[in-house]
């Protein structure tokens, strides 16, 4: 293999892959592309093109120069500027919200890419995961109950639910990148942290990249999912509304009235009539996650600092 000059190999980039419905709109908006910061993406908050680049292409048109080359205008750019540029893509690391899980697929194709990246991993406890997914998948157009979305029922040989267990092991995608990037190129940020203390988990972010630390954005968080009785609206209202086309981006008259009822319920409504509804699926995610996460997330805190960090898990 050539030996990449540093740019090239992407030295000074800073690879976001995830995970989805850990803050990473906020991230995007409020911290990524903040010059004060000392930071900024030259592809877009959230960038299509590595999409493009990382996912979309099957593995027998996957080419690392060829991707190298896209990204390359960008990369010049930001250094013009005398800033850290950020490929941000939540669902690099996969997408428990679709059922779509290339994730160690794009970890060895970030790796051949760009071999000298840094990379950041949010993480967050599993359950508040599975219930956030869930409640993402209903607002992007989804129908199933919650116990079809986890596979909870009875299910034909070879099919199973939307969201894999699995895929939330994050020992397992951790571990991944460690051996990809070296564990000093890989930093794991914690949801539950930035709830409690954003300035501490910012000041994570800047201390792995060597930027100052700045005061924390005050700005609220960003695509939060629909409330207790907004979430079955909408699901039931799915059933009978033309879809959304997500190649062309395009939200059909049918949709964007039942968007506005359901935020209109979400809005409108008291607390603890959501609150009610929300019980069942929460429920169910308790019953049938168990403490399958228990061992993972023993070896999660290992890798990531120790347990006051997972505080919220289920150690």
């Amino acid at each position: 293999m050539v030996a990449l000059p540093g740019m090239e190999a992407g030295e000074g980039l800073l690879i976001h892959v995830g995970m989805p419905k850990t803050a990473s709109t906020w991230l995007q908006n409020h911290v990524f592309d903040d010059p004060q910061r000392g930071m900024t993406c030259p592809w877009g908050r959230r960038s299509g093109l590595a999409i493009d680049q990382f996912v979309i292409p099957t593995p027998f048109r996957f080419d690392a120069e060829a991707a190298r080359r896209s990204f390359r205008d960008g990369l010049a750019r930001s250094r013009e500027r005398g800033l850290l540029p950020v490929l941000s893509e939540e669902t690099l690391v996969g997408d428990p919200v679709s059922g779509r899980y290339w994730g160690l697929m794009v970890a060895d194709r970030l790796q051949a890419t760009f071999p000298r990246a840094r990379i950041v991993l949010c993480i967050r406890e599993q359950k508040a995961m599975i219930l956030s997914a869930y409640k993402e998948y209903i607002k992007a157009g989804g129908t199933f109950s919650i116990e079809r979305y986890l596979g909870a029922v009875e299910r034909r040989e070879g099919f199973s639910g939307v969201c894999q267990l699995d895929a939330l092991e994050y020992d397992l995608i951790i571990d991944a990148y460690h051996a990809r990037f070296g564990r000093d190129a890989v930093l794991t940020l914690v949801f539950e942290e930035l709830q409690r203390d954003a300035a501490a988990f910012l000041g994570r972010l800047s201390d792995f990249l060597g930027l100052p630390r700045n005061a924390p954005p005050t700005n609220r968080a960003a695509n939060v999912g629909h409330r207790g009785i907004g979430l079955n609206l909408r699901r039931i209202g799915n059933r009978y509304v033309s879809p959304a086309d997500p190649l062309l981006g395009i939200h059909p008259p049918s949709w964007r009235a039942l968007n506005r009822i359901v935020r209109a319920a979400d809005r409108l409504l008291p607390g603890a009539m959501h609150a009610a509804v929300e019980e069942r699926p929460i429920r169910v995610i308790r019953e049938f996650v168990g403490d399958y996460f228990r061992e993972s997330n023993r070896r999660t805190a290992a890798l990531v600092g120790g347990e006051e960090r997972l505080i919220n898990f289920d150690l």
